[in-house]
């Protein structure tokens, strides 16, 4: 297991993810961000996890994302979920980056230290994606995601789409 922490989790997530962003935000023609709260968990069985989805599913619809509206709902889901059971606010924010490019981020106030761990892959979650639950989903739709310590809570994050060249 490989865990990292504090400047050194903020400085990995800066020039392995931040960057990319950001080059692909000033290449871009037209880039977009849509932002929910989510309530704290209420017991109502995953209230805020399909409020989460239909959200997702709504930015993404008429977009050039729309086919992996599945996989970043998917990707809400979990991390939504992760996050409720953990925290009393949650807010998950789409940002959308021409060509093609998704960053999900899902923000809590949990006062949990973040940290970044390496799921060991079995044989039978190789051949059935079906098989995985919670970060496990995360990591095999999305092309890379991690987490970053913020001021109040931390920011669980995944992207999906690639980088142009």
């Amino acid at each position: 297991m490989t865990v990292i922490r504090g400047e050194a989790a903020r400085s990995l997530v800066a020039r392995s993810h931040g960057r990319q962003v950001q080059r692909a935000q000033q290449r871009a023609g037209t880039a977009w961000a849509k932002s929910i709260v989510l309530a704290p968990s209420t017991g109502v069985a995953d209230e805020g996890p399909r409020r989460a989805r239909a959200f997702t599913r709504g930015q993404l619809a008429s977009t050039s994302l729309a086919g992996r509206s599945d996989d970043a709902a998917l990707i809400v889901t979990e991390l939504v979920r992760n996050a409720q059971a953990a925290a009393s606010s949650v807010r998950l924010r789409l940002c959308a980056f021409p060509p093609g490019l998704l960053l999900i981020e899902v923000f809590d106030d949990a006062p949990s230290t973040a940290s970044l761990r390496v799921a060991a892959a079995t044989a039978s979650n190789r051949r059935d994606p079906s098989s995985l639950a919670g970060l496990d989903v995360v990591q095999h739709l999305a092309d890379c995601w991690g987490v970053r310590e913020e001021q109040a809570g931390k920011c669980v994050w995944a992207r999906l789409g690639r980088e142009a060249p």
